[in-house]
């Protein structure tokens, strides 16, 4: 089984439910024991489940939309990202060149388009790439399980 993740990023998140949406994430992939997860690893939830994927031994997929990311970021986040990315079984880059909005839809679509069920984090109320990955997926008639954040 595919796991695909997505997320709200780390400003959306209450600091205070992290330690809750880990142990959540945690038990449904220790439930669901998937063979490879993909996350597009942006800052906050992608990449909480990909930290998450690393310490259970999880082969992951880096879906990334665009080279460069991450150029935005803060020193903190990016040392991150490129540890996470060194210990990726795959990277996939979903759309040469720089950046574009339209881009960040195109590795939504990747994911679900891959995955064989869905965890996600999102709080019922935000509208956005997460919602957006939801509204694909079931499109596509793929399962989420939701993480409470």
């Amino acid at each position: 089984m595919k796991i695909g993740f997505s997320g709200h990023r780390t400003q959306k998140l209450n600091k205070e439910m992290i330690p809750g949406i880990i142990s959540q994430t945690k038990e449904l992939l220790i439930q669901l024991k998937p063979e490879i997860a993909i996350s597009g690893f942006a800052i906050g939830f992608d990449t909480i489940a990909a930290e998450i994927c690393v310490e259970l031994k999880i082969p992951l997929i880096a879906a990334i939309p665009f080279i460069g990311q991450e150029i935005l970021w803060s020193k903190e986040d990016k040392d991150k990202y490129h540890n996470l990315l060194d210990l990726a079984e795959e990277v996939v880059i979903v759309s040469s060149g720089p950046y574009a909005s339209w881009k960040l839809q195109k590795r939504n679509e990747y994911i679900a388009d891959n995955m064989d069920e869905g965890i996600v984090c999102y709080d019922g109320k935000s509208f956005g790439g997460t919602k957006n990955f939801i509204n694909y997926a079931n499109k596509k008639r793929k399962s989420i399980r939701y993480i409470k954040c």
